[in-house]
């Protein structure tokens, strides 16, 4: 049940979730809380999982946190408070992260962060993940023509490629060896070596077995059965926070040729940056 809907009627609520007023502020909030957030936590020195959002970072933070806490199980509820965000929301669990004390976030490269693993995912399989975030999985019901208009204007943030330029740009520029870029595809490919070279780069120790246990914690039928404890039943697959990599080639199906042109005209220098073609 939505969060007005004790005072509004669904149809009223429905209207507003879709009014592009309320999309840019929804989503364009963090340009306020973000960097204050970031203030507030970088006297801990933490260590970061940055990533564009629905990049795989949720998958990395479930793995890492079944190697640190044996016990976890991919439980949302642990590898939340295990490697919580660097939100105003969730100050509380990043003071009190445990070590090896990581935080993740889905900001911009900021010169707060000193140490950072950065997953990087083709921005065509992004975006598209974004839309039904966005859409189907909160129950708004918008045509992909509308959504990637706002898109394209940055009404639901930063867009894929000002992210990935900021990181794969400035922040490995700045970084240097204090940044470790993973792809989430190699992840796909070989998750037990990708989780090991984050858990080297992070100082997470483990043991090959810890590997092996945790990515098989973290499958997606582990998690929505997560899911399911947590939220329900989900019906339609695209409602799912979980989905998993999906066919290479499915943003073809879905973007038109005016579209796609229009994606490589704002995209192409970060998919070239993230050697994506």
């Amino acid at each position: 049940m939505h969060l007005f809907s004790k005072f509004y009627t669904e149809e009223i609520v429905m209207k507003w979730s879709e009014n592009p007023l309320i999309i840019n502020f929804k989503y364009n909030r963090g340009r306020i809380t973000t960097p204050l957030a970031h203030l507030l936590v970088s006297p801990l020195k933490r260590k970061f999982i940055a990533s564009y959002p629905r990049s795989g970072s949720t998958w990395m933070r479930t793995m890492l946190t079944n190697v640190i806490d044996s016990n976890s199980n991919s439980d949302p509820h642990i590898f939340n408070r295990t490697i919580p965000g660097a939100t105003l929301t969730r100050l509380r669990l990043a003071y009190a992260a445990p070590s090896p004390h990581i935080l993740s976030t889905h900001s911009m490269y900021r010169p707060s962060i000193k140490r950072v693993v950065y997953i990087l995912r083709n921005g065509r399989d992004s975006m598209l993940s974004l839309y039904r975030y966005t859409t189907v999985m909160v129950g708004i019901n918008m045509e992909f023509d509308t959504w990637f208009s706002f898109y394209l204007r940055g009404w639901y943030g930063p867009r894929w490629d000002q992210h990935v330029e900021s990181w794969i740009g400035v922040g490995r520029e700045k970084l240097k060896d204090d940044m470790l870029v993973i792809r989430y595809e190699d992840c796909c490919a070989n998750p037990h070596d990708t989780l090991g070279k984050v858990c080297d780069f992070l100082g997470v120790a483990y043991t090959p077995g810890d590997a092996q246990r945790a990515v098989e914690l973290s499958s997606i039928g582990n998690m929505k059965k997560w899911e399911r404890k947590y939220v329900g039943e989900i019906n339609d697959e695209n409602a799912s926070f979980y989905r998993g990599k999906m066919r290479n080639d499915e943003w073809e199906s879905l973007l038109s040729e005016e579209q796609r042109s229009e994606f490589m005209r704002v995209s192409g220098e970060a998919l070239h940056l993230g050697g994506y073609t």
